[in-house]
């Protein structure tokens, strides 16, 4: 994937304030146009005080209301640190991570680079937002300009039966044969749309991400000759089938911005959609079977916090068949739980906020497994509602972290006890699949503390995509990574100051580190790198499920140290075993495969929690898995 331009960033201001960033300029403008690349704009905002941390964003703003909301792309992220300034490679000075331009005073400056490697390729409006360490955050607008191509398309979308045009509908082009080269254009209020491209044969199609009453426009696939603009215009029509109703509470207050998942039962294919002011809602589908669920773990997937903690949705699930044309009612009532599990989780004492706590009980009525979910809130506190069952397990998950499950909580009847009980949650970081580390010394091999020491990752637009350290009192350093990609890796300590090397650029993959990643720290410009690290490959390994908990498949992996007999295998919470998906001979390094929710006769597993056993020589991992359905 291609790097976005490098930004630095200029926070000008003559006062500080403690209260957090208040503004943020484009060359001294709260909104900037783009007319021509490649160009550099000048970014200033303050900081809430000396020496913070600021992360800068870049998102598409697809429905151009000026707000970073779900319906938006990510398409940049960096952190910038007072004082920490850019780290240049020595032999191409544009090939850099982007810092501070200042000393440690308050004051961040950066300049942003757009180049041909970042075109939009037609108009678009963008928001750059800067955020404080505070949580104090202000955007700025880009607006893009650029003077068309002669090579490309254009058109206008609109409705199918009444001509209206269609605005913020997302146009998906993707080159045949081409390597990671797709290109979206937006249509504005006018249903209009324009995207430059390249000559060759591209597949498109249409979608309506900001209006769920609409079906995808089919793919079509476009011949575009150089020189040439093919005019392609789309009729989107709604669908015929929809699933409408109300989400309130008990006492009929409506329940706003409520979201609503319904799973095709064949296809697996999601529709959703929010409620309104009024706690309406109404989703268009395809003629077919559904599970329609209002939970709270859907809700955070789909990027909405929005959800009553204490009560649950009633019914929370119902499976229905809708037919061609046919309108069907669907309301739900938010109820309060009566009995409740509360707790803390923590990391080293210091609290962990959004850990998805999920508890199991045995339905006595169905006899069947019932999940009850919650997640914990910012001081590491949780409340988990559930109902007076004898409750089977308890869990608590987050990405990086590990818990086992409470043990001491196995088949604990909660009609017959008090009806809220407090369990903790300690946990341990996870080992470590992907690290870089190393030692920074001066000319003297001396030590050098306090060193900041940044990894860049060119594929990862988010957080964990761009890592900042301090080397310890022994002058060593250690990162821990999350993401795969391209990294480089650089060493600061003042601006005038040099390393060598000046960075080091490594691919990281699950299963695969580097150590021994050391810089001589100098005034000097003269130095010689002396290495180029020690690749370190894992050991067993299984790698938390990703996602967990899953609706449609999930993705198990996992590192082979050796080569040998392996096996895959999903059992129930009893041990009972399910579907077998690996029993060969593999391969050493990182392995991944997948699970889609199906038994080893095919048929689809209810919802629950599961248990994931991989077997290698005589080495067993057991995680536990969640399945929604």
């Amino acid at each position: 994937m291609k790097q976005i331009g490098i930004i630095t960033l200029i926070l000008l201001g003559s006062t500080i304030k403690s209260w957090g960033v208040s503004f943020v300029n484009l060359n001294s403008s709260e909104s900037i146009s783009i007319s021509s690349l490649p160009t550099e704009i000048v970014l200033s905002c303050d900081v809430a005080s000396i020496g913070n941390r600021v992360s800068c964003e870049i998102y598409h703003d697809i429905n151009e209301n000026r707000i970073i909301d779900s319906n938006d792309y990510r398409l940049f992220f960096q952190y910038f640190i007072d004082g920490l300034g850019d780290i240049v490679d020595a032999q191409s000075l544009r090939d850099k991570i982007g810092g501070d331009q200042t000393d440690s005073d308050g004051i961040i400056r950066s300049t942003l680079r757009f180049e041909d490697s970042r075109n939009p390729f037609g108009p678009q409006s963008w928001l750059l937002r800067i955020t404080d360490d505070d949580q104090s955050s202000v955007t700025a607008g880009i607006k893009w300009d650029l003077q068309a191509a002669k090579t490309g398309a254009k058109g206008r979308i609109f409705e199918k039966s009444t001509g209206s045009p269609l605005a913020g509908v997302e146009v998906i082009f993707t080159k045949m044969n081409g390597a990671d080269e797709s290109r979206r254009a937006i249509t504005n209020a006018a249903g209009e749309y324009r995207i430059d491209l390249t000559a060759g044969v591209w597949n498109v199609f249409a979608t309506n991400r900001l209006d769920q009453l609409y079906k995808d426009a089919p793919m079509r696939r476009l011949h575009i000759f150089s020189g040439q603009i093919s005019k392609t215009d789309w009729q989107m029509q709604k669908y015929e089938s929809f699933v409408c109703g109300r989400v309130y509470q008990e006492d009929h207050t409506p329940s706003a911005d409520i979201s609503i998942i319904l799973q095709n039962t064949k296809e697996f294919k999601i529709f959703h959609g929010r409620t309104d002011q009024n706690g309406n809602y109404c989703i268009g589908v395809q003629a077919g079977e559904y599970n329609i669920t209002l939970n709270q773990y859907f809700s955070k997937y789909l990027g909405n916090d929005h959800w009553p903690e204490g009560f649950y949705a009633f019914p929370e699930s119902n499976t229905f068949t809708i037919q061609p044309g046919q309108q069907l009612f669907k309301d739900f009532e938010f109820r309060p739980y009566q009995a409740f599990i509360s707790g803390r989780c923590t990391l080293n004492g210091q609290p962990v906020a959004d850990v998805l706590v999920q508890g199991i009980g045995i339905d006595p009525k169905s006899k069947k497994q019932v999940l009850f979910q919650t997640f914990s809130q910012a001081d590491g506190a949780y409340t988990l509602g559930i109902q007076p069952f004898v409750m089977t397990s308890l869990f608590a998950q987050k990405q990086g972290l590990y818990t086992l499950s409470k043990s001491e909580f196995k088949n604990y009847d909660m009609k017959s006890e008090l009806l809220k009980r407090d369990i903790n949650f300690c946990f341990d970081k996870q080992a470590t699949l992907m690290s870089l580390s190393g030692r920074l010394v001066d000319e003297q091999q001396r030590p050098v503390a306090g060193a900041y020491v940044v990894a860049r990752n060119d594929w990862d637009t988010g957080p964990d995509g761009h890592l900042i350290v301090r080397s310890n009192d022994n002058g060593e350093y250690f990162i821990d990574v999350r993401t795969e990609g391209d990294w480089r890796i650089g060493a600061f300590t003042s601006r005038n100051s040099q390393s060598a090397p000046s960075l080091y650029f490594k691919y990281l993959v699950n299963g695969v580190s580097y150590k021994n990643l050391d810089f001589v720290l100098s005034q000097h410009s003269s130095m010689i790198a002396q290495t180029n690290g020690q690749l370190d490959l894992s050991d067993f390994y299984v790698l938390p499920h990703m996602p967990d908990p899953f609706f449609k498949q999930t993705t198990i992996d996992f590192i082979l140290p050796h080569s040998g007999y392996t096996e895959v295998e999903v059992l129930s919470i009893d041990g009972e075993e399910l579907v077998t998906l690996i029993d060969e001979q593999l391969s050493r390094g990182y392995q991944k495969i997948t699970w889609d929710g199906k038994d080893d006769e095919g048929n689809i597993i209810g919802s629950g929690v599961y248990l994931c056993r991989v077997t290698s020589e005589k080495q067993t991992s057991i995680q536990p898995i969640t399945l929604l359905k």
